[in-house]
């Protein structure tokens, strides 16, 4: 074979075989590039079964995009045999200079920090193999490679099936290696994501100790060992949370087992900060703080136990060397039934601080305690039976008896920044805490009343600078979640700010919005970035001014960095849902369709039936001509948005994208009649033409759009929804119209 032409590829050599095919080593001609090519055997290619599983493999490993699975390039078939009349299928591969799991693991034990690395990797790539429904069925040592950079790839999906998929092997057979094949597979049990998870846990025992944890002279022996006996105990000494993940990962009832392998990734982690002192310093300065739980038997009180909480996360913010997990992430946990120590694991903490809150009539009692998740054990508890004319000195002292838990010393300036008040009016406080509250809801009804409150709040105490920012992010809000026009908030927003901003010129969230309304409103480009750099360097873990910088870099044309920028932020803030939503969407800007899906559907695992998630989950579909999918995630996210605009919009875009005018038609007519008694962005007319084709009308509604200052235009340099538009020459003079054009020529020149 050595020197052998195969369509464009000249074999260099043999790297192995098995029983699925041949494997060689081989140079790309066109692409000058080397490349592994796996030939299936000569009588293979006369049986229909194996030939429909090699078929199979390609297929499904070349839909797997991700850093720890083996890459492919092409399937395709030759007669170049002159001893085959069949001919031989093949399939080109990214080729890995790097040594096979398997032989490190014969002649000597991997190290357990070695193991656990490897371990993580892997269960990387499957975690991604199994959000697209695909099964490996075939996890080994055998089938990992380790590159000469450390990287672990995942090989051969010859055993692999859609999860839901009719099996194509015959009934009877069972598929994989004996050794490491779970229980249900040798019962002939239908196969499904557990048993990657089952042939993993084979796999790690394996690293750690250099044997197989179900061993037998003859297969029969093998089987009843998997079947019925438990793994010998570890013969070396391992970190107690290891020996569990073990133990779960070989549960021989799948219910038993671990369900997905995030969960595997999340708990390996642990270990592995427990192994490495210097993140094991840095976790041990992270703290979330959970909305404390309401125990007065009055709903009407919840925003009272999430604001002492906010309150909270506000003063622990300000404590140097401290990571403190925002608001959005901590309070994504309110009503979950989950445990302490999974809470913890999931935003990456090793404290949790929880509490509750009972008030009648004047009266307060307030729990509160520091939990370890590692152990689940109390570091600190306290209750405070006070007067809520106290609710001032006991947040401060539970503040300070964090810091002084952690063994964070405070010099008498943070002692005093850190029991800073923002007014002292009880009354004041009070109305403050209901209008955040109302804030976060994200419905107009809500916003509207967050409004009213923080009013109340200036009109008691004038000088409560927070809530003047408070104020003007409320107004933002307003137009940017596509309620009404910009005209409406504008000069409310602006007047807030400003005066947050005389009060205290270094208040970051005021900084931020005004950062906000000069690109929202105004179209001062370089005035908000100035604006927002200024409100991240004031305070950097707030999420609004990176958020509004990312904005920002997406407007001008500059999507990567934009998602280089929400990225840190879900380092404090891993479950913020805008963040998360944001950085899907300029992933699809980016054409980077898969990621945007990968990050869109983690984010439903833990949110369901968001629709905003939905909707731009609708559209990566749709952009990958995967027309029914997306069709109808955009129908489930317009129901469950009550019929929301910009999602009605996405729908009348998406059928004139699959040619369905008669639909589309219906859409706009349905949005000509909402308009009557709601706002309606008048970009999103502009898109749904602009997909019809119909371009004087897609310019007549961006000119509407950019005479209104319709915020929704101003991505309109990167939004794939008008990529037909821009080689029209009215293009060029509605970005000069809108102050876009220098950044537009400066992207196309790259």
């Amino acid at each position: 074979m050595k020197g052998k032409i195969v369509s464009h590829y000249k074999i260099l050599e043999k790297l192995g075989g098995g029983g699925m095919g041949e494997v060689y080593k081989a140079e790309d001609l066109k692409l000058r590039r080397t490349v592994a090519l796996k030939f299936l055997p000569a009588y293979f290619s006369r049986d229909s079964e194996a030939k429909k599983r090699f078929i199979l493999e390609a297929q499904t490993a070349s839909s797997l995009d991700h850093p720890n699975i083996c890459t492919i390039y092409e399937i395709d078939e030759t007669s170049d045999f002159p001893d085959q009349a069949a001919g031989k299928m093949f399939i080109a591969m990214a080729y890995y200079e790097g040594e096979i799991l398997k032989n490190k693991i014969q002649p000597r034990l991997i190290s357990q920090n070695d193991a656990v690395n490897i371990a993580i990797q892997v269960a990387k790539g499957l975690a991604k193999a199994h959000q697209q429904g695909i099964i490996h069925r075939d996890i080994k040592p055998a089938n990992i490679i380790i590159t000469r950079d450390n990287v672990v790839k995942i090989l051969d999906f010859g055993l692999a099936r859609l999860a839901g998929r009719s099996d194509i092997t015959r009934p009877g057979i069972t598929m994989g290696t004996l050794s490491y094949i779970s229980p249900e597979q040798i019962q002939g049990k239908r196969s499904s994501h557990t048993t990657d998870i089952w042939s993993f846990g084979v796999m790690l025992y394996e690293m750690l100790t250099g044997e197989l944890p179900f061993k037998g002279e003859i297969d029969q022996a093998v089987i009843y060992s998997i079947l019925n006996e438990a793994p010998e105990p570890l013969k070396i000494k391992v970190p107690r949370q290891l020996q569990r993940i073990l133990h779960r990962l070989l549960e021989k009832n799948q219910e038993d087992r671990y369900q997905n392998m995030d969960d595997v990734i999340s708990d390996l982690k642990t270990v592995e900060s427990q192994r490495d002192p210097g993140r094991m310093e840095k976790s041990g300065s992270s703290v979330a703080v959970l909305p404390f739980r309401n125990m007065s038997g009055d709903y009407k009180q919840e925003y009272l136990c999430e604001g002492i909480a906010e309150e909270i996360i506000n003063a622990l913010t300000l404590l140097k060397g401290l990571r403190v997990v925002s608001r959005t992430s901590s309070f994504a946990f309110k009503e979950k039934q989950m445990e302490i120590r999974e809470i913890g694991r999931k935003l990456n903490v090793a404290l949790i601080l929880e509490g509750s809150v009972r008030k009648m009539n004047n009266q307060l009692r307030i729990t509160a305690q520091l939990i370890n998740v590692a152990d689940g054990c109390h570091i600190w508890s306290a209750r405070y039976d006070r007067t809520y004319n106290d609710i001032f000195a006991i947040q401060d002292e539970i503040s300070l008896s964090v810091a002084d838990k952690l063994k964070i010393e405070l010099m008498e300036s943070e002692r005093t920044e850190l029991t800073r008040r923002q007014t002292f009016n009880l009354k004041a406080f009070n109305m403050y805490l209901k209008g955040r509250y109302y804030s976060l809801r994200m419905t107009k009804e809500d916003i509207s009343k967050a409004i009213g409150y923080f009013e109340k709040t200036i009109e008691i105490d004038p000088k409560y600078t927070q809530a003047y920012a408070s104020l003007s992010l409320a107004w933002i809000l307003l137009t940017s979640y596509w309620f009404v026009p910009s005209e409406q908030v504008s000069s409310h927003a602006r007047e807030a700010a400003k005066k947050a901003l005389e009060l205290n010129p270094n208040l970051s969230e005021a900084l931020a919005c005004q950062g906000l309304i000069k690109i929202l409103f105004e179209w001062d480009f370089e005035g908000s970035r100035k604006d927002f750099l200024k409100s991240r360097e004031v305070q950097p873990d707030t999420s609004i001014a990176p958020a509004g910088l990312a904005f920002y870099y997406v407007v001008t044309g500059n999507t990567d960095e934009a998602i280089k920028i929400l990225e840190h932020v879900l380092e404090v803030n891993p479950l913020a849902v805008n963040i998360n939503n944001n950085i899907g969407v300029y992933l699809l800007r980016c054409k980077k369709y898969q990621e945007a899906r990968d990050i869109l559907h983690s984010l439903l695992d833990f949110v369901p039936d968001h629709p905003y998630s939905l909707w731009i989950l609708g559209q990566t579909y749709i952009l990958e001509s995967q027309y029914e999918i997306g069709i109808k995630l955009i129908q489930k996210a317009l129901d469950y948005s009550n019929q929301f605009a910009p999602i009605l919009a996405a729908l009348g875009w998406a059928y004139a994208r699959i040619d369905k005018p008669a639909e589309t038609r219906k859409i706009l007519n349905k949005m000509k009649k909402k308009a009557k008694s709601e706002y309606i962005n008048p970009y999103l007319f502009a898109k749904i033409y602009a997909a019809l084709n119909e371009k004087d009308k897609a310019f007549q509604w961006l000119n509407k759009a950019v005479d209104e200052k319709d915020h929704a235009i101003l991505q309109i340099i990167t939004d794939e929804s008008v990529d037909n538009l821009r080689s029209d020459r009215r293009f060029p003079k509605l970005l000069k119209k809108m102050g876009l054009y220098s950044y537009y020529i400066q992207i196309k020149n790259k």
